[in-house]
């Protein structure tokens, strides 16, 4: 049986990536601390660079 997906908000996405960038702490230990995948957050942080980049907010 597999476990349902976790679904997060946009909110939650953009605190993460806040922290990983005001914290001085990797996207992996931040992820470790919030409770998600590691990959999950370097995901984030690269689509909301990519959405920056572009003018479109995240």
């Amino acid at each position: 049986m597999t476990t349902p997906r976790q679904n997060y908000t946009a909110e939650f996405k953009q605190e993460a990536v806040r922290l990983v960038e005001v914290a001085g702490k990797s996207c992996a230990q931040i992820a470790r601390d919030l409770g998600v995948p590691p990959h999950y957050v370097a995901r984030w942080k690269k689509r909301q660079e990519v959405q920056k980049a572009v003018g479109r907010p995240y």
